[in-house]
């Protein structure tokens, strides 16, 4: 098992973090030298993954390596790979997959400062205010520690307090502690770009740059420049020894489907029901001087959320798990290429061959996307979708798709001549016939991307993804008997939290197995993935493509096969999604007199119908994967996915469902796809406001129902504090707008939510509390609204960062009209359009025509 691993530049030598036998946490140092591999003519015992001759060359160093590449006349070389991951692969190869490779938990630090800012807020970069609270949770001890430079009047439990008479002894001992624990990861919410940076910085300002090295178990801390997701330039700190893993990130990457606001309160909020503490309208500052026990709470809870958030999501052994399936560092398994080169290193070694690992894999990253059909508009009924099980995996399984079993790629075909280029260059020319016997007699699976794969051996990719596949195929089950036992239980029952619990950290684990999965094919599209190949990533989309509009084929021919007299030549297909087909089988069950659901349940006549329809389309789609494709092992699936009784579609993936059948479990439920009140930029308080005009006109399809909910609606927004309806947007590119603005005069393009920030920016200023709130910047999350015009500053909208300055409301007031057209008229005006009906403006004088009242 390995916690880290560091390479001594000096020595030339590897440090291990790792446990002895007897489990304790010890540092064991090995000499290393960096290699690659080079194709020769020589006969050699080092096979590569092509079966050609390789020679290896080692370095004296990962630089002197690099330096090599870089004049090398080829751009195919084999394992050029990370030093780290090249040594851990050497070492732990044959022992990753054993159940004792994890048995030794992690020394976990989660982490939070508070600074004493009564000024300007704290720039990390600067760290010019004073450091006064660091609290941390180490998770092998289960115990906060709390170093605070003012005394507390009431002891905090389960939280060892540290009193320390000044920063500098707060600093030193809070070094000394961290040099002495040794943890393995640290950890905090937006630790990356604050909390490590101030403490770095801090340190160096206070103690002297080289007391910074304490902070490492092996005495080097340094920076590296980094692009952020905005485009922002910014600093990252690396500690050797401890993985520094932002929490926040952390959770974006595993938490599924996005959120309002990524603030550490509102995700607490939504995930446990918690809160951070509150201290009322006053910054931190005027908190530390006038409350300090609540200031230290206040810190204390806010590692406190983090914990908790991790003992419930498990995202740390997440992480972890997928570090070891690559034999990559934690901090690199945050990315999906290491953990995916890793495991196709492993796989092919296992094989006796050398992974290829081009400089240059011919990939531009452009290439065909998934089919999305054009959706069948308005009100639909008696609706089941049939999802295809893991399309791409499977597809990439189906057809053997692998570096090493390309064999060559179809260039020209007509009814006369099929010519084919094989992956040595060679061209041959075929009959149809002939091409035919070829393809059989070599066992190759013909891509829609027209790329020849063999399948007299399973390729490693294929390996990987069939394990990681049946992996979740095994969670899933598990999670379904969870989640049909849940459905029976009541909230008050003693068991309900626990397998809520359980069933939550199931789903969170099946669906990271299945971004992994997936993120095989985004690999080979990446132009920087070492074993990318375009032709493998297009010959995943398009025979994806190829399933699905396949699918359409076969159920259309079932329904109209099983349906009578007028039904007969209606249309079933409603919509398909990437790996979804969407029907209706209100043709199918008239003709046969059997009602869809009673008393919102499904019956079992038309559950049975769903069923022979599944069991139709699978042995169908196999027939057409094995003729088509010339597969030898067809692996596409279709399961029934949720059955509705009344839907909704508007657009591409733009609908709503009543769903009363998920996966075979009984509910009801609404399923909101692309569709505004599932995206953040709509308030949530908003959007239960918005949902309850949908769900009417959903379930009644009734004009003057529906108008009523929608009047009804319109007068509850305009008592709504603004707070509750401002929209939510990232800022992006905000100086390169501000800088050419001069006051309130705002440069020509400007993006309606930058341009509401920079107002707020310049109205700190206009009303002289610049010191009590936030800087907006690029990278923030902010609210924005419209303002009745004309206003003191002739300005036309506002934005704030996490309060609404109460000083601007004296001069402003927010344009609810025209916020309610934005937010909710707007939306439901274009549901109204998707099935025929007219919206008329909340206000106007109602006029009924017969068309409203015969309208269902």
């Amino acid at each position: 098992m390995y916690r880290n691993i560091v390479y001594n530049k000096q020595s030339k030598s590897i440090c291990l973090l790792t446990w002895d036998k007897d489990g304790n946490r010890v540092n064991v140092n090995a000499s290393y030298e960096p290699y690659l591999y080079i194709e020769t003519r020589e006969k050699t015992s080092n096979i590569s993954l092509f079966d050609t001759y390789l020679k290896k060359k080692s370095f004296t160093s990962p630089s002197h390596r690099y330096r090599f590449i870089k004049e090398l006349a080829t751009d195919r070389i084999f394992e050029n790979i990370r030093w780290d991951q090249q040594f851990l692969i050497d070492v732990f190869m044959h022992e990753n997959e054993k159940p004792e490779f994890t048995k030794q938990p992690l020394k976990t630090w989660f982490l939070d400062i508070e600074t004493y800012s009564p000024g300007e807020f704290p720039v990390p970069d600067k760290a010019a205010d004073s450091i006064n609270v660091i609290t941390v949770f180490d998770s092998l001890t289960k115990s906060f520690t709390t170093w605070g430079t003012k005394k507390l009047k009431t002891p905090i439990k389960n939280c060892k307090y540290i009193f320390c008479p000044t920063e500098f002894e707060l600093l030193q001992k809070f070094l000394a502690t961290i040099h002495a624990e040794s943890p393995d990861v640290l950890s905090g919410w937006n630790s990356e770009f604050f909390d490590i940076p101030y403490i770095v910085n801090r340190v160096a300002k206070i103690l002297g740059e080289k007391s910074c090295h304490l902070l490492s178990p092996v005495g080097t801390v340094y920076p590296r420049n980094i692009r952020t997701q905005f485009g922002r330039e910014a600093v990252r700190w690396f500690i050797d020894g401890i993985s520094c893993i932002d929490y926040l990130d952390v959770y974006k990457k595993f938490s599924v489907g996005l959120r309002e606001s990524y603030k550490l309160d509102a995700i607490a909020s939504r995930e446990l029901g918690e809160r951070k503490v509150e201290y009322g309208n006053i910054n931190l500052a005027t908190l530390a001087d006038e409350d300090w026990q609540t200031f230290v709470e206040y810190n204390i809870q806010d590692v406190n959320l983090l914990v908790r958030m991790e003992h419930k999501l498990r995202y740390m052994e997440l992480l972890r798990m997928l570090a070891y399936t690559g034999l990559t560092t934690f901090e690199s398994a945050m990315g999906t290429l290491p953990v995916i080169t890793g495991a196709s290193v492993i796989a092919s070694r296992k094989k006796g061959k050398i992974l290829p690992t081009f400089t240059k894999n011919g990939s531009d990253g452009q290439y065909e996307g998934a089919y999305v059909g054009e959706p069948q508009k308005g009100f639909q009924r008696d609706i089941i979708s049939f999802d295809a099980n893991s399309l791409y995996p499977n597809t990439m399984i189906t057809l053997n798709l692998s570096p090493e079993t390309k064999v060559g790629k179809i260039i020209d075909s007509n009814s006369d001549e099929v010519i084919v280029r094989l992956e040595t260059g060679k061209v041959h020319k075929f009959t149809p016939d002939k091409f035919y016997e070829y393809v059989k007699v070599e066992q190759l699976a013909i891509t829609r991307a027209k790329v020849l794969f063999s399948q007299k051996q399973k390729g490693i990719i294929p390996e990987i993804v069939d394990k990681i596949y049946k992996s979740r195929v095994d969670i899933k089950k598990e999670l379904k008997v969870l989640k049909l036992k849940l459905s029976k239980m009541k909230k008050s029952d003693p068991d309900y939290t626990d397998t809520d619990t359980e069933m939550t950290r199931l789903d969170i684990k099946q669906f990271t197995l299945k971004i992994l999965i997936n993120t095989v094919y985004g690999y080979f599209g990446n132009k920087y993935a070492p074993i990318g190949d375009a032709d493998i990533a297009r010959s995943i989309t398009l025979t994806g493509q190829a399933v699905i509009k396949q699918s359409n084929i076969i159920l259309q021919e079932y329904i109209k096969d099983n349906s009578s007299g007028d039904y007969k030549d209606k249309n079933p297909i409603i919509y398909n999604d990437t790996d979804s087909s969407y029907i209706s089988i209100e043709s199918l069950l008239k003709s046969k007199d059997i009602p869809f659901s009673e008393n919102g349940i499904i019956t079992k006549e038309a559950i049975l119908e769903a069923d022979k329809i599944e069991d139709y389309l699978n042995r169908e789609i196999y027939k057409w994967a094995t003729s088509s494709l010339n597969s030898i092992d067809p692996r596409f699936v279709f399961k029934r996915e949720a059955m509705s009784d009344s839907g909704i579609f508007l657009a591409k993936k733009r609908y709503v469902l009543h769903m009363l059948d998920d996966e075979g479990i009984p509910c009801s439920k609404f399923k909101y796809t692309g569709v505004e009140v599932v995206r953040t930029t709509m308030p949530n308080s908003i959007k239960p406001h918005v949902k309850s005009i949908i769900e009417t006109m959903l379930m009644t399809r009734s004009l003057s129902q529906t108008n009523e909910k929608f009047q009804i609606v319109y007068d509850q927004f305009k008592s709504l504090p603004v707070e509750d309806y401002a929209f939510v947007m990232g800022v992006k590119d905000y100086n390169k707008y501000a800088d050419k603005c001069t006051h309130f005069n705002t440069v020509k393009g400007m993006p309606i939510h930058v341009k509401s920030a920079y107002i707020h920016n310049l109205l700190l200023d206009e009303y002289n509390i610049d010191k009590t709130y936030e800087r907006i910047s690029s990278g923030d999350k902010i609210r924005y609204f419209y303002l009745k015009t004309p206003n003191k500053f002739g300005v036309k909208s506002l934005a704030y960062k996490h309060y609404l300055p109460p000083e601007f409301l004296e001069d402003f007031s927010p344009d609810i009209e025209l916020m309610f057209d934005k937010i909710v008229y707007n939306v439901i005006e274009r549901f109204y359009e998707g099935v025929g009906w007219n919206l008329r403006k909340p206000g106007q004088q109602l006029q009924t025509d017969l068309f409203d009242l015969l309208a269902i």
